[in-house]
């Protein structure tokens, strides 16, 4: 990716967020950030998505 960022980095990431949803009795996760979009980079756009 135009960046330096391996697509592959951000794999564990969302498996690590995504298993929130799939614990039993569990709560919510909230996460604020923010993005930079239209920039031209596909690393941009791969994180946002």
């Amino acid at each position: 990716l135009t960046g330096g960022v391996d697509a592959h980095a951000l794999e564990k990431p969302k498996r690590f967020f995504g298993a929130a949803r799939n614990i039993e009795n569990g709560g919510s996760l909230t996460i604020i950030a923010t993005t930079l979009v239209d920039t031209g980079s596909k690393m941009d756009e791969v994180i946002y998505e």
